[in-house]
């Protein structure tokens, strides 16, 4: 997919422009595998902020998923000692080899990095074919207008695309002009991966026998998607103000009438936003479940939606709550260092963890390595008080919360590994305490987590 705009350089520059009253003064990130995207991504960041003031990091992630992966990991290390700019390397063993696990390992990776050095946004080197795989995956994996819209050029907590408006052609060539080098990951032509086939068979069979353009229209298509996101998004206060909102913790209620007014489809927009704001992502049954009951709903009766979520009729206000009704938490506990496997039930979402001394042990997802771990170990929602340890000091975990801009429906869902002695040592997804971080341990532990919800 070529351009014919012009140079990328220039166009960058203006990208750049358009974004820096976005990005702020802090330090950026940028994430470099070594491969042509992220070098290219690298190489006009430094050129684009030499006299910015704005300080520039590179963070690498090691999976060790190939045997040549330390190889890359030095060779990220030589470039960018020949472009002067700090490096931060770190190392995450991914279970399965999945592309999700290891996707979700990288971006853990990455967000430690991002906070250690207190930077606002970490750059990503995702393009504009990237964009058009990431639509057509979604698409026959059954996603809604939300998916379609695909990666966001900014994404909480500090996820920056700068390249998304270019394609692969136009990255190569710069690359190729500015004399640019990079290693290649023979992985990507296994097309055992899905993202692999996509990109290799599925996209090109759909350019040669349906359309010569079908990487633009994709691209376009998460475009117009993201448009109609973002509308609904901007919607949405004015269509709540009309149903008369009111809000308690852990419910909402709003007026049945005002909402009977609205054609079903829009009823179930607004259902599934007050479920998210209550920390709960309603699934197309719980959507259509939820939806019916507003107009069959008699004064007194309730239906169980996802994740446990309540909607009753009481009068004439319709109640959407995280009540007393709901599955009470189901923590996990972890009684020695033998391999086993189990769930951790909070808030209506059941995670399964797996756990041994070998790293093949844990399963895929999020994971950690807890050295001499004092049992028993148990997972379990946030409590009132609770501390973890960091490098530069103790946090509160509801400041932590609050920082990564969760929810405070969502913190509940968030599971908590703590110690015998009640030591916070991992906070899933956020943040890894340091009373573990000795290398030097007589005995380690590795749990993995991943969502056991089905749909």
């Amino acid at each position: 997919m070529t351009d014919a705009r012009g140079a990328l350089g220039p166009r960058f520059s203006e990208v750049l422009r358009r974004d820096v009253g976005l990005l702020g003064s802090k330090p950026i990130v940028a994430a470099v595998s070594g491969g042509m995207d992220s070098v290219v991504l690298l190489h006009l960041l430094r050129s684009g902020l030499r006299n910015s003031g704005i300080a520039l990091h590179v963070v690498h992630v090691d999976h060790g998923l190939r045997l040549d992966s330390e190889a890359d990991a030095r060779w990220v290390s030589g470039l960018c000692r020949a472009w002067g700019l700090p490096l931060h390397q770190t190392q995450v063993a991914v279970a399965g080899g999945s592309e999700e696990a290891a996707r979700n390992a990288r971006y853990t990776a990455i967000e430690k990095v991002r906070r250690a050095v207190g930077a606002s946004w970490v750059a990503l080197g995702h393009h504009a074919d990237d964009q058009a795989e990431t639509v057509l995956h979604r698409i026959v994996r059954g996603t809604g207008i939300e998916g379609l819209a695909a990666m966001a050029q900014f994404r909480e907590p500090g996820i920056w695309r700068p390249l998304l408006a270019f394609s692969r052609d136009e990255l190569e060539a710069y690359a190729t002009e500015n004399g640019l080098t990079w290693r290649t990951d023979p992985t990507n032509t296994d097309l055992s991966f899905a993202r692999n086939a996509i990109r290799h068979v599925v996209i090109p069979a759909l350019e040669s026998g349906v359309s010569s353009g079908a990487r633009r229209a994709l691209v376009h298509l998460a475009s117009l998607s993201g448009e109609e996101s973002e509308a609904w998004i901007a919607a949405m206060p004015i269509l709540l103000a009309q149903v008369g909102i009111e809000r308690e913790d852990g419910k909402v209620s709003l007026s049945i009438r005002a909402l009977q007014n609205f054609a079903p489809p829009l009823r179930a927009k607004v259902l599934r936003s007050l479920a998210r704001g209550l920390g709960v992502s309603l699934d197309r049954v719980g959507t259509r479940v939820a939806t019916e009951f507003t107009s069959s709903g008699l004064s007194g009766q309730e239906v169980s939606v996802t994740g446990g979520l309540l909607v009753r009729r009481e009068l004439d206000r319709l109640v959407v709550a995280l009540g007393s009704g709901r599955e009470e938490d189901i923590p996990l506990v972890i009684s020695n260092q033998s391999s086993g496997s189990g769930t951790v039930r909070l808030s209506g979402q059941t995670l399964r963890v797996d756990w041994g001394v070998g790293e093949d042990d844990a399963g895929a997802g999020a994971r950690v390595t807890v050295r001499d771990p004092r049992f028993p170990l148990t997972l379990r929602a946030r409590q009132d008080g609770d501390r973890i340890q960091l490098a530069y000091g103790s946090k509160k975990l509801k400041k932590l919360f609050l920082e990564a801009r969760i929810p405070e429906p969502k913190r509940r869902t968030v599971p908590v590994l703590v110690d015998a002695d009640g030591r916070v040592l991992w906070i899933v997804g956020l943040a890894e305490s340091t009373l573990s971080a000795s290398n030097e341990a007589a005995t380690s532990l590795e749990i993995g987590i991943i969502d056991a919800n089905t749909d």
